[in-house]
């Protein structure tokens, strides 16, 4: 009896082991798959499926191009010392050329084919319900039928992309877009990239490097300023060179016989030609070339008035209408005709020099119809200023004014 319960516990024992041996090694199996399935779990984005509209980049012949709109501020992130829109900006014409070839391409969610930097705005719904960064969380490869993944293709050779720089022959670098030019003595300064500028001239003091300041020359691309030294005006008026003081900003300027008028101050004008008649010397008039400044008119005598490059007339109104105070309708249309061998590309509307709209179809018109009779209505009790501005096919510019009156 002692003999078998001895074998017993032997046979006990050696189940144990075996049962032991073969429990250890199922769940080393088990053990990937579950890590597999929790990792999924732990990404709710796991099982999302992915559109190629989701690409920032792509990749052909192993080599990483651009192919973002960079959304969510990505542009202006740094890769080294170029920021994300330089670069691209760079290697545009070798990526359309990419896109355009025949080889095989492969989408990325991220820029830099798959690799960071990846925007961190939540804005896919995953499983759990919730908006999540989709750059973050699945930066590989995109496309039709493709999950949420990390596979990676090349980064960019930034050495053979280097970012777009330089100003204008003669210019040189004076700050980055949102910085400040500091400026001493007088100096003329451009604001732009890539071929494209908006100019100050005859500048005296510290600048802001902003589209505020300069207009925007070239929308979507990081822009700097540039300066170039200049000699000051010496005009003993304060005009420009060859003019001589006219009239006050808000007096008047007494024409007699054909002058050109300049209105401004600092070295900042705008014009008007060929003028023949007494003209205001205010903003509606001129628009404002120098903001917070008081301005003065001056006037050059013009021996042979030149032919005007694109003749301009108000059909309606006629100079010195007069509104009643409450008025619901006002129909302005201009005459607009090029010169020979050219072309009207667009006709704008100021009063009392706050731009109303751009026109580039004529009939030149506004306050037409029920949908645009806010544009003409609204205006106080006073004389106001109607100013038509007409650029055509060869970049010239022509303007005239009119005045209409809001009575009680």
């Amino acid at each position: 009896m002692k003999t078998i319960n001895i074998f017993k516990a032997a046979l006990i024992l050696l189940m144990g082991t075996f049962l032991a041996i073969s429990c250890a090694t199922e769940p080393i199996e088990d053990s990937i798959a579950e890590t597999e399935n929790l990792a999924a779990k732990a990404n709710p984005l796991a099982n999302k499926t992915t559109a190629q509209s989701w690409a920032d980049s792509f990749e052909v012949n192993g080599k990483c191009y651009c192919k973002s709109t960079y959304d969510h501020g990505i542009g202006n992130v740094k890769v080294g010392d170029k920021t994300v829109r330089q670069i691209c900006e760079a290697m545009k014409a070798d990526m359309q050329k990419a896109l355009n070839g025949s080889g095989k391409k492969t989408y990325y969610n991220t820029v830099q084919c798959g690799h960071e930097p990846a925007h961190t705005d939540a804005a896919i719904t995953g499983s759990d319900g919730k908006k999540h960064p989709d750059e973050v969380l699945c930066p590989g490869e995109v496309g039709s039928g493709i999950k949420c993944n990390s596979r990676k293709g090349p980064k960019w050779d930034n050495d053979s992309n280097p970012a777009p720089s330089g100003g204008p022959e003669g210019y040189t670098f004076a700050a980055n877009e949102r910085g400040t030019v500091t400026v001493s003595g007088t100096v003329d300064i451009a604001y732009g990239a890539n071929g494209k500028f908006n100019f100050l001239r005859n500048v005296s003091k510290n600048t802001a490097c902003t589209n505020g300041v300069f207009k925007d020359p070239i929308p979507g691309t990081a822009k700097k300023c540039y300066i170039k030294s200049v000699t000051p005006p010496t005009n003993p008026s304060g005009g420009p060179e060859g003019y001589t003081f006219a009239a006050n900003e808000r007096g008047t300027v007494n024409v007699s016989g054909t002058v050109d008028i300049a209105y401004g101050a600092n070295g900042k004008f705008n014009f008007l030609r060929n003028v023949s008649k007494n003209t205001a010397c205010t903003n509606g008039v001129f628009k404002d070339p120098i903001p917070g400044v008081a301005k003065k008119c001056y006037t050059k005598a013009v021996t042979s008035p030149t032919t005007p490059s694109n003749n301009i007339t108000f059909a309606s109104p006629a100079n010195g209408t007069t509104l009643k105070s409450g008025y619901s309708d006002f129909y302005i249309k201009a005459n607009v005709s090029a010169s020979s061998g050219r072309s009207i590309t667009e006709v704008k509307l100021y009063i009392d020099g706050k731009f109303i709209r751009t026109e580039r179809v004529n009939p030149y018109e506004w306050g037409h119809n029920a949908s645009l009779r806010n544009e003409t209505t609204g205006l106080s009790v006073g004389t106001h200023t109607l100013t038509v501005e007409a650029l055509d096919s060869a970049g010239d510019t022509n303007r005239t004014s009119t005045e209409i009156t809001v009575t009680q």
